[in-house]
């Protein structure tokens, strides 16, 4: 079932936009103290036979959990966190729930859903307790782990949303109507101190609000207040909590009602998530954000899911407060005219990106995101002329600031490489054959022949040291699935049978083609492999330059032309 999506993505003269995403659902589960079953439960691609498994130790796992975790019973966390450390850490998550097997159905599932108009892809993220907590939204690109960039992590692609949970049919969201009640409750300090700054939080989020203040009416109350609880039953569309949450020893979720002036968290007034959580659920609430340090760990959201709320949005570990005003303003003022989350999320992080890089700020990944509901539009508005023009207002709108993020990721990165996944598959050039002596000049003289091609292709060299292993090979299927077309030199082939039989059959709107020197011969089974429509006839070259003379006068014209007759209907 397609959900909804909005994505960004640049050819040389055309912006398209994505606003339908569809659910690529993966399932984690601990197998053994140091291992865990990975498994790609559904997916535009299809789905695996059977889990792969993982080493991730449990005691890696929790570490990295509690690193996050800020102050009282979490001990001190990492704070703020680094471009540097993200990067580092991204890598690590991605070989864990992105490896080979899993990297093939996502390569693919995205390559596919780009084919369609205005589409995206939703990683729906299903784990045991023990791993929801990590900071999956830093996940790097297992295409890029060799690098480093920005343009590396996969929540940067606005064509890629990631959530956690799976989707419940039982939520059924209704159409609304009308202004939508925002309920912001912040904590302040014993003696009404605002140490926190929640005051200026709210004051800042009405005034970005003014321009959908007819479809968002926001109010603030104390957390401290005798009567906020009862505000609540009252009805909230939006429940906004912003102070601290935290733990008692055996795991208990609160949130804290007012700090003392002991400054220590276990003195302090608390409001426990299982005794608020219900509250929200009879009244109806759709969205619960939470911008309080610890507020998306599992122990903190899951007395909400268990409530029955749509969504929640909750921070990893602690996060700087300025950071989840910018967040939460392009987060709210596009829901708010019925948007979908999805896009609303990618929206705000690249915002966050871009606004915090002055700042030196890189938490744009530290906002978790559950979303049981399988509508990703939270606020569905009726059609009328009014909310279409908003609607379409706003997304120009998004449109502009996500081509201006993605224009800043390229600057940050360089020549680095500088473009997003879903840029990237429409640019890729893959190339095979044999990476030794001779055979690795020539493919080398071809990359560099195409990186200088008018028609901005990013040509790649699939290098790994041992194509013959079975999950290296899973490998290279899932850079297939990422590329425009492919290169095959078949001149002294070693691994490259393995590679094609592993690819053609599996990617058939992706032209193949074949190249080989004058007095080379095929392999014996080639024959089987240029049967396949996709597979353009095998081209001959005399030396080097005459295979780069061909490359612009034949091979390029032939691999376009390819691409758009085998190009899904």
């Amino acid at each position: 079932m397609a959900a909804n999506k909005t994505s960004i993505a640049k050819t040389a003269d055309k912006i398209y936009i994505a606003t339908d995403y569809e659910d690529f659902v993966i399932h984690v589960n601990r197998k053994t103290p140091r291992d865990i079953n990975v498994e790609v439960y559904k997916s535009p691609a299809g789905e695996m036979d059977a889990p792969v498994t993982v080493p991730f130790s449990a005691i890696e796992a929790k570490a990295l959990r509690d690193s996050f975790c800020i102050g009282g019973s979490c001990g001190i966390g990492r704070g703020l966190i680094t471009a540097v450390e993200a990067t580092q850490l991204g890598k690590r998550l991605a070989s864990v729930l992105l490896p080979p097997a899993v990297f093939f159905f996502l390569s693919k599932s995205l390559t596919q859903v780009l084919q369609k108009e205005h589409a995206g892809l939703r990683i729906r993220l299903v784990m045991d307790e023990s791993l929801v907590d990590l900071p999956w939204e830093y996940l790097y690109r297992p295409d890029r782990l060799e690098n480093t960039g920005v343009s590396g992590f996969l929540l940067l692609d606005p064509s890629i949303s990631l959530v956690r949970e799976a989707a419940n049919p039982r939520l059924q969201l209704q159409t609304i109507s009308g202004r939508q009640r925002l309920a912001f409750i912040g904590t302040l300090w014993e003696g009404n101190i605002d140490g926190w700054e929640v005051g200026k939080e709210y004051d800042l989020l009405k005034a970005a609000l003014k321009p959908v203040s007819k479809y968002i009416a926001a109010d603030f109350s104390t957390a401290h207040s005798k009567t906020f609880k009862k505000d609540l039953q009252q009805g909230a569309a939006i429940f906004h909590y912003a102070g601290h949450c935290d733990f008692e020893k055996d795991g208990t979720a609160f949130m804290v009602k007012k700090f003392p002036n002991t400054q220590k968290i276990a003195d302090a007034e608390k409001i426990f998530a299982h005794e608020l959580a219900p509250i929200l659920g009879k009244s109806k609430t759709r969205l619960a954000v939470l911008s309080a340090c610890n507020s998306g760990f599992w122990q903190v959201v899951k007395p909400f899911l268990d409530a029955g709320l749509p969504a929640i949005i909750g921070v990893n570990g602690g996060v700087a407060s300025i950071s989840t005003i910018e967040f939460c303003t392009k987060l709210y003022e596009s829901l708010a005219v019925g948007l979908t989350l999805d896009e609303a999320i990618s929206r705000a992080r690249l915002h966050v990106l871009e606004w915090g890089r002055q700042y030196k700020l890189f938490d744009w990944g530290l906002f978790m995101v559950y979303m049981p509901s399988p509508q990703s539009v939270i606020f569905p508005r009726i059609a009328n002329t009014a909310i279409l023009t908003t609607q379409k207002k706003v997304r120009q709108e998004n449109n502009i600031a996500i081509s201006s993020s993605l224009q800043l990721v390229k600057e940050l990165d360089g020549l680095n490489f500088g473009e997003i996944m879903s840029e990237l598959i429409k640019h890729r050039v893959l190339i095979l054959g044999r990476f030794t002596g001779r055979r690795l000049k020539i493919l080398k003289a071809i990359q560099e022949h195409l990186a200088k091609h008018k028609n901005r292709y990013i040509p790649e060299l699939f290098t790994f040291s041992r194509p013959d292993e079975r999950d290296l090979i899973e490998a290279i299927t899932g850079f297939a699935a990422l590329s425009r077309f492919i290169i095959a030199d078949l001149s002294e082939p070693k691994s490259l049978p393995a590679e094609l039989e592993a690819i053609v059959p599996h990617f058939l709107s992706i032209p193949i083609v074949p190249v080989i020197n004058k007095s080379g011969k095929p392999y014996a089974t080639f024959t089987s492999i240029q049967r396949r429509e996709n597979v353009i006839e095998l081209i001959r070259y005399a030396d080097l330059k005459n295979l780069l003379n061909m490359i612009d006068e034949k091979i390029v014209g032939i691999a376009e032309n390819k691409l758009a007759e085998l190009k899904p209907q």
